[in-house]
């Protein structure tokens, strides 16, 4: 629901059945998400049904990394973190009638996840939390330092093997000419 048409469409839905009499406690949202959509999405998936009068819920939630790699865990850490910020923020400001009623992971560890290769839980295959579990949990104590930059014009790396395999340059793009 957290792509605007979609979300548009599943509101006025709502709406038509709303103006019919249907009775209606909640909406459920499935925010099957990538580390790249923007947490302003979610928001708006959220307001979009502000005045509705209707509790909402969180049924399905899943962050995919691609690829699954130690940087990538550590930014999916953060965006956990960011959604349940988003979550905690939203449910305190809203009227008691149109709360957050419930969130919901889809799913208990990465390999039995339905998108296991993007690795989107909480946990591994062995129940070890991973940084997405300390941002979940609001305890940045687990969640390691975010690289986001490097300095490309000092040090002597040379292009060639292994010279991708550092994190600095994992997070940083590139251009030639």
């Amino acid at each position: 629901t957290e792509i605007d048409a979609k979300g548009a469409q599943y509101a006025a839905l709502v709406q038509r059945l709303l103006d019919a009499d249907v009775p209606i406690d909640g909406v459920g949202h499935q925010f099957h998400t990538s580390i790249n959509t923007p947490i302003s999405a979610l928001r708006g998936a959220l307001e979009r049904f502000e005045g509705f009068g209707l509790l909402q819920a969180i049924t399905e939630l899943d962050v995919t990394i691609n690829p699954a790699d130690d940087p990538n865990r550590v930014r999916q850490g953060y965006y956990y973190r960011d959604v349940f910020d988003l979550m905690r923020e939203y449910h305190a400001a809203a009227p008691a009638a149109e709360k957050i009623y419930s969130a919901t992971i889809w799913g208990l560890t990465d390999t039995r996840s339905w998108r296991a290769e993007q690795q989107p839980l909480l946990f591994t295959g062995g129940l070890q939390p991973k940084p997405a579990y300390y941002g979940a949990i609001d305890d940045s104590s687990g969640l390691p330092s975010l690289i986001t930059t490097a300095n490309v014009f000092e040090g002597d790396v040379q292009p060639g093997a292994g010279f991708t395999d550092a994190a600095e340059w994992r997070n940083c793009l590139l251009y030639t000419s």
